[in-house]
């Protein structure tokens, strides 16, 4: 059997961040499954290896990518993430 992962990325002010690149990356394996945030900020990985912890990662322009702690698999268990995204902040050069 295997063991999935879902999860939530929201901003700073509970709004969802649609199209946010979640990264699920085995610690054990190095073995990595990019999914992508739907318009509510949710986020489903099926079929993970069980007995492995994974970590996940978070990235979507405008935004400071984020990691969660590791989190490990339990034989047909769903584990939750939520992710809550702080904006980037923009660095400007003036030069006269």
């Amino acid at each position: 059997t295997s063991g999935a992962v879902r999860g939530l990325v929201q901003d700073t002010s509970g709004a969802a961040v649609a199209g946010a690149r979640v990264t699920v990356t085995s610690s054990s394996t190095g073995i990595r499954r990019d999914i992508v945030a739907d318009e509510h900020g949710r986020f489903l990985a099926v079929g993970l290896p069980l007995a492995d912890d994974f970590i996940l990662t978070v990235s979507v322009n405008g935004f400071k990518s984020a990691s969660s702690p590791q989190t490990a698999l339990r034989s047909g268990e769903t584990a939750t993430v939520e992710f809550t995204l702080e904006v980037a902040s923009v660095d400007e050069t003036v030069t006269a």
